[in-house]
């Protein structure tokens, strides 16, 4: 983007960077979404969106920027260099009552996100700070706290539901602020029906999230059309299991080239 909104920590565009501000603004977004970030001067959220990417590792708007977010104003990091997003994972179980992780590492912070029915109860099973948001059926939960914090290594249970429940994605960050790979592990409920989900973020730069839900293995294509109808790009093609899945799209053509800037579809 741009060096004049280049100001990374500095979400609420009042030119003092990795503040408390700037993580309750960044909290508010994972709930409620890009409504959080204030619409201020030229390029208004633009810059907000370009300023999130506090952990430095090319990927705005993660929770891995909230945690080294959180680290910096806690004292216990400064902002420093590329981290390394997706170098480990993490295994997120889900019996239809508890959620629980797996991994190697202590946890920063957790998004998770389920399709709820009525009567819907989520009880936090860990020392973080519990924020939640209902919208149309959607339930997100953001485990997180602006202190020195953390969900420990190993298997540890975070949340406990009530009534009527799927977990559809999981969003894991590491101590450090580096995104982890999430895999549902097994014992994690199975979605009942197709679906595909809306990217995020949405606009993006540079790359997005696409989601989708199998009930079923079955054969899946995921591609990507201009406003003209031409094919850019096959994301995903053959023999798809069953589950919860997440495609990100880098911008790019199947020649590798960027794309330019405007409007795309998938299906």
């Amino acid at each position: 983007c741009a060096d004049s909104i280049d100001a990374r920590g500095d979400l609420n565009l009042n030119g003092i960077a990795n503040e408390i501000a700037d993580a309750v603004i960044y909290t508010q977004y994972f709930l409620v979404g890009i409504t959080a970030f204030p619409e201020i001067g030229l390029n208004g959220r633009q810059a907000a969106i370009a300023a999130s990417d506090v952990n430095a590792d090319g990927h705005t708007l993660t929770i891995g920027d909230l945690v080294y977010l959180i680290r910096i104003i806690s004292g216990d990091a400064l902002p420093y260099a590329k981290l390394s997003p997706f170098a480990q994972d993490v295994n997120v179980r889900f019996d239809g009552k508890v959620v629980a992780t797996e991994s190697n590492v202590n946890i920063g912070a957790v998004l998770l996100t389920f399709k709820v029915g009525e009567d819907f109860k989520v009880t936090n099973l860990t020392n973080l700070t519990l924020g939640q948001s209902l919208t149309a059926g959607e339930l997100k939960v953001l485990l997180y706290d602006i202190s020195t914090k953390s969900i420990g290594s190993g298997l540890r249970e975070l949340v406990r539901t009530e009534g009527q429940a799927e977990l559809v994605t999981a969003e894991v960050a590491d101590y450090n602020g580096n995104i982890l790979t999430s895999k549902l592990a097994e014992g994690a409920t199975l979605p009942t029906t197709f679906a595909l989900g809306q990217n995020y973020p949405n606009p993006f730069n540079p790359e997005t999230v696409i989601e989708f839900a199998l009930p079923t293995t079955g054969e899946v294509s995921l591609k990507i059309y201009n406003v003209t109808g031409q094919l850019i790009r096959t994301l995903v093609s053959g023999n798809t299991p069953a589950g919860y899945h997440q495609i990100r799209w880098d911008g790019r053509d199947a020649n590798g080239s960027d794309v330019s800037s405007g409007v795309y579809f998938y299906k």
